[in-house]
Protein backbone atom coordinates (compact mmCIF):
# COMPACT_ATOMS: atom_id res chain seq x y z
CA UNK A 1 0.00 0.00 0.00
CA UNK A 2 2.82 2.37 0.93
CA UNK A 3 4.50 1.68 -2.42
CA UNK A 4 1.31 2.47 -4.31
CA UNK A 5 0.77 5.72 -2.40
CA UNK A 6 4.36 6.78 -3.10
CA UNK A 7 3.88 6.16 -6.80
CA UNK A 8 0.78 8.33 -6.78
CA UNK A 9 2.60 11.15 -4.98
CA UNK A 10 5.52 11.01 -7.40
CA UNK A 11 3.15 11.03 -10.37
CA UNK A 12 1.33 14.08 -9.02
CA UNK A 13 4.57 15.96 -8.39
CA UNK A 14 5.81 15.16 -11.88
CA UNK A 15 2.55 16.38 -13.40
CA UNK A 16 2.82 19.66 -11.49
CA UNK A 17 6.40 20.22 -12.64
CA UNK A 18 5.52 19.56 -16.27
CA UNK A 19 2.45 21.75 -16.08
CA UNK A 20 4.28 24.76 -14.61
CA UNK A 21 5.80 26.08 -17.87
CA UNK A 22 2.48 25.60 -19.67
CA UNK A 23 0.65 27.50 -16.95
CA UNK A 24 3.10 30.38 -17.28
CA UNK A 25 2.70 30.36 -21.05
CA UNK A 26 -1.06 30.67 -20.58
CA UNK A 27 -0.60 33.68 -18.29
CA UNK A 28 -1.70 36.58 -20.48
CA UNK A 29 -0.31 39.24 -18.16
CA UNK A 30 2.85 41.03 -19.31
CA UNK A 31 5.98 38.99 -18.71
CA UNK A 32 7.69 41.73 -16.76
CA UNK A 33 8.20 42.10 -13.03
CA UNK A 34 8.40 45.15 -10.79
CA UNK A 35 10.75 43.23 -8.51
CA UNK A 36 13.91 45.29 -8.02
CA UNK A 37 15.87 42.31 -6.69
CA UNK A 38 16.18 40.49 -10.02
CA UNK A 39 19.65 39.13 -10.73
CA UNK A 40 21.90 41.34 -12.85
CA UNK A 41 24.29 39.21 -14.89
CA UNK A 42 27.75 40.30 -15.99
CA UNK A 43 26.42 40.53 -19.54
CA UNK A 44 23.65 42.90 -18.41
CA UNK A 45 26.21 45.07 -16.60
CA UNK A 46 28.30 45.27 -19.75
CA UNK A 47 25.21 46.21 -21.74
CA UNK A 48 24.70 49.15 -19.38
CA UNK A 49 28.35 50.13 -19.81
CA UNK A 50 27.90 50.24 -23.58
CA UNK A 51 24.74 52.32 -23.16
CA UNK A 52 26.74 54.74 -21.00
CA UNK A 53 29.43 54.94 -23.68
CA UNK A 54 26.80 55.87 -26.27
CA UNK A 55 25.44 58.58 -23.98
CA UNK A 56 28.93 59.96 -23.39
CA UNK A 57 29.55 60.07 -27.14
CA UNK A 58 26.36 62.08 -27.63
CA UNK A 59 27.26 64.39 -24.77
CA UNK A 60 30.80 64.84 -26.04
CA UNK A 61 29.65 65.92 -29.49
CA UNK A 62 26.90 68.18 -28.18
CA UNK A 63 29.21 69.90 -25.69
CA UNK A 64 32.52 69.70 -27.58
CA UNK A 65 33.99 67.59 -24.78
CA UNK A 66 37.12 65.68 -25.73
CA UNK A 67 37.19 64.02 -22.30
CA UNK A 68 33.69 62.57 -22.76
CA UNK A 69 34.61 61.16 -26.18
CA UNK A 70 37.84 59.72 -24.79
CA UNK A 71 35.96 58.03 -21.95
CA UNK A 72 33.35 56.63 -24.35
CA UNK A 73 36.12 55.17 -26.52
CA UNK A 74 37.81 53.55 -23.52
CA UNK A 75 34.55 51.92 -22.40
CA UNK A 76 33.89 50.56 -25.89
CA UNK A 77 37.43 49.21 -26.22
CA UNK A 78 37.35 47.42 -22.91
CA UNK A 79 33.82 45.98 -22.91
CA UNK A 80 33.72 42.45 -24.36
CA UNK A 81 31.01 41.53 -26.86
CA UNK A 82 30.12 38.41 -28.83
CA UNK A 83 29.43 38.89 -32.54
CA UNK A 84 26.22 37.20 -33.69
CA UNK A 85 23.56 37.11 -36.39
CA UNK A 86 19.80 36.67 -36.14
CA UNK A 87 17.12 36.15 -38.76
CA UNK A 88 14.69 39.04 -39.11
CA UNK A 89 11.57 40.04 -40.99
CA UNK A 90 10.60 43.53 -42.16
CA UNK A 91 7.37 45.47 -42.33
CA UNK A 92 6.38 48.95 -43.45
CA UNK A 93 5.57 51.03 -46.50
CA UNK A 94 9.07 52.37 -47.03
CA UNK A 95 10.41 55.74 -48.12
CA UNK A 96 12.74 54.64 -50.89
CA UNK A 97 16.21 53.16 -50.77
CA UNK A 98 18.19 56.34 -50.05
CA UNK A 99 21.35 55.68 -48.08
CA UNK A 100 22.71 57.99 -45.42
CA UNK A 101 26.28 59.07 -44.81
CA UNK A 102 26.46 58.32 -41.10
CA UNK A 103 28.99 55.92 -39.62
CA UNK A 104 28.66 53.75 -36.57
CA UNK A 105 30.84 54.77 -33.66
CA UNK A 106 34.05 52.87 -33.05
CA UNK A 107 36.77 53.54 -30.48
CA UNK A 108 39.05 54.73 -33.29
CA UNK A 109 36.46 57.18 -34.58
CA UNK A 110 35.75 58.58 -31.12
CA UNK A 111 39.44 58.99 -30.34
CA UNK A 112 40.01 60.85 -33.61
CA UNK A 113 37.16 63.23 -32.77
CA UNK A 114 38.48 63.66 -29.23
CA UNK A 115 41.92 64.59 -30.54
CA UNK A 116 40.44 67.26 -32.79
CA UNK A 117 38.46 68.77 -29.92
CA UNK A 118 41.51 68.68 -27.64
CA UNK A 119 43.45 71.03 -29.92
CA UNK A 120 45.62 73.31 -27.80
CA UNK A 121 45.62 70.96 -24.79
CA UNK A 122 48.96 69.19 -25.13
CA UNK A 123 48.52 66.95 -22.08
CA UNK A 124 45.09 65.73 -23.16
CA UNK A 125 46.31 65.11 -26.70
CA UNK A 126 49.14 63.02 -25.27
CA UNK A 127 46.65 60.90 -23.32
CA UNK A 128 44.48 60.44 -26.40
CA UNK A 129 47.43 59.47 -28.60
CA UNK A 130 48.57 56.97 -26.00
CA UNK A 131 45.09 55.46 -25.98
CA UNK A 132 45.22 55.23 -29.77
CA UNK A 133 48.36 53.12 -29.52
CA UNK A 134 47.03 50.79 -26.86
CA UNK A 135 45.08 47.70 -27.73
CA UNK A 136 41.95 46.49 -26.04
CA UNK A 137 42.16 45.25 -22.45
CA UNK A 138 39.10 43.03 -22.91
CA UNK A 139 39.34 39.75 -21.08
CA UNK A 140 38.19 36.49 -22.64
CA UNK A 141 34.78 36.46 -21.00
CA UNK A 142 31.22 36.37 -22.21
CA UNK A 143 29.76 39.69 -23.18
CA UNK A 144 26.44 40.78 -24.63
CA UNK A 145 25.86 39.63 -28.17
CA UNK A 146 26.23 42.27 -30.88
CA UNK A 147 24.30 42.17 -34.15
CA UNK A 148 25.15 44.51 -37.03
CA UNK A 149 22.18 45.25 -39.29
CA UNK A 150 20.53 47.88 -41.50
CA UNK A 151 16.93 49.10 -41.47
CA UNK A 152 15.53 50.93 -44.48
CA UNK A 153 13.69 54.24 -44.21
CA UNK A 154 10.06 53.75 -43.23
CA UNK A 155 10.54 50.09 -42.37
CA UNK A 156 10.77 48.08 -39.17
CA UNK A 157 13.09 45.16 -38.51
CA UNK A 158 11.45 42.44 -36.41
CA UNK A 159 13.34 39.78 -34.46
CA UNK A 160 11.36 36.95 -32.86
CA UNK A 161 12.11 34.24 -30.33
CA UNK A 162 14.73 36.03 -28.26
CA UNK A 163 14.56 34.02 -25.02
CA UNK A 164 15.31 35.79 -21.74
CA UNK A 165 15.59 34.17 -18.31
CA UNK A 166 13.05 34.71 -15.58
CA UNK A 167 13.94 36.87 -12.56
CA UNK A 168 17.03 38.21 -14.32
CA UNK A 169 17.65 41.63 -15.82
CA UNK A 170 16.96 41.67 -19.56
CA UNK A 171 17.72 44.45 -21.99
CA UNK A 172 18.00 45.56 -25.59
CA UNK A 173 20.35 48.33 -26.67
CA UNK A 174 20.24 49.72 -30.21
CA UNK A 175 22.76 52.26 -31.48
CA UNK A 176 22.24 53.68 -34.95
CA UNK A 177 24.65 55.57 -37.18
CA UNK A 178 22.96 58.91 -36.49
CA UNK A 179 21.28 59.31 -39.88
CA UNK A 180 17.74 58.51 -38.72
CA UNK A 181 15.41 58.55 -35.75
CA UNK A 182 15.28 54.95 -34.49
CA UNK A 183 12.53 53.63 -32.21
CA UNK A 184 12.61 50.38 -30.23
CA UNK A 185 9.73 48.18 -29.03
CA UNK A 186 9.82 44.92 -27.03
CA UNK A 187 6.86 42.51 -26.84
CA UNK A 188 6.37 39.30 -24.87
CA UNK A 189 5.07 36.00 -26.26
CA UNK A 190 1.45 37.12 -25.81
CA UNK A 191 1.93 40.36 -27.72
CA UNK A 192 2.06 42.57 -24.62
CA UNK A 193 4.20 45.68 -25.05
CA UNK A 194 6.93 45.34 -22.42
CA UNK A 195 8.81 48.54 -23.12
CA UNK A 196 9.65 51.12 -25.75
CA UNK A 197 12.12 53.90 -26.46
CA UNK A 198 10.68 56.44 -28.88
CA UNK A 199 12.80 59.53 -28.32
CA UNK A 200 14.14 61.48 -31.30
CA UNK A 201 17.59 59.92 -31.38
CA UNK A 202 19.28 56.93 -32.98
CA UNK A 203 20.05 55.36 -29.58
CA UNK A 204 17.46 53.21 -27.80
CA UNK A 205 17.48 51.18 -24.59
CA UNK A 206 14.76 49.02 -23.04
CA UNK A 207 15.39 47.09 -19.80
CA UNK A 208 13.05 44.86 -17.80
CA UNK A 209 12.95 41.73 -15.63
CA UNK A 210 10.87 38.81 -17.01
CA UNK A 211 8.69 36.98 -14.49
CA UNK A 212 9.43 33.69 -16.23
CA UNK A 213 11.74 32.46 -18.96
CA UNK A 214 10.14 33.04 -22.32
CA UNK A 215 10.48 34.38 -25.87
CA UNK A 216 10.28 38.07 -26.75
CA UNK A 217 9.92 39.99 -29.99
CA UNK A 218 12.09 43.02 -30.75
CA UNK A 219 10.97 45.67 -33.23
CA UNK A 220 13.33 48.37 -34.53
CA UNK A 221 11.63 51.14 -36.53
CA UNK A 222 13.32 53.69 -38.80
CA UNK A 223 11.38 56.98 -38.84
CA UNK A 224 13.96 58.75 -40.99
CA UNK A 225 14.18 59.38 -44.72
CA UNK A 226 17.32 57.31 -45.30
CA UNK A 227 18.41 53.82 -44.31
CA UNK A 228 20.37 53.38 -41.10
CA UNK A 229 22.99 50.91 -39.97
CA UNK A 230 22.70 49.90 -36.35
CA UNK A 231 24.23 47.72 -33.68
CA UNK A 232 21.90 45.74 -31.42
CA UNK A 233 23.20 44.45 -28.09
CA UNK A 234 21.50 41.69 -26.07
CA UNK A 235 22.84 40.41 -22.69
Amino acid sequence: MQFRVSRIVVSLMLALVLAAPAAMAQDKNPNASEDKTAKVSDEAKRLEALAMAAQLAEYGRANQSAVALLTAAQIMKNTPVTEATKAKTTEGEGKGDAKGKGELDTPEKLLAEAKTLAKGNAKLIEVIEQEMKQGSTRQVVNGPIRILENVKAGYSDIYKEFVFKGNERAGVLVIGDGDADIDLFVYDQNGNLIGKDIDRTSRCLVEWSPRWQGPFTIKIRNLGNVSSNYLMYIP
